[in-house]
């Protein structure tokens, strides 16, 4: 996953996990995972993914504060 015009801090469950670009690794049995990308002076854009689906790359668009 990676943010258009620059990078951002990708956060679960509340921690800091990396930063854009990121791969993101489920765990066994999880259908869904549930991040968070925030970059200061943005909007926090809450994102789910599927764990289900072949490997993807999406790319996301953060609305200014």
């Amino acid at each position: 996953m990676d943010v258009a015009e620059g990078r951002a801090e990708v956060y679960r469950d509340g921690q800091l996990v990396g930063t854009t670009p990121y791969q993101f690794e489920s765990t066994p049995g999880e259908s869904q995972v549930q991040l968070v990308l925030k970059r200061e002076g943005y909007v926090d854009k809450p994102v789910r993914l599927s764990t289900n689906e072949t490997k993807r790359t999406y790319t996301y668009m953060l609305e200014k504060k």
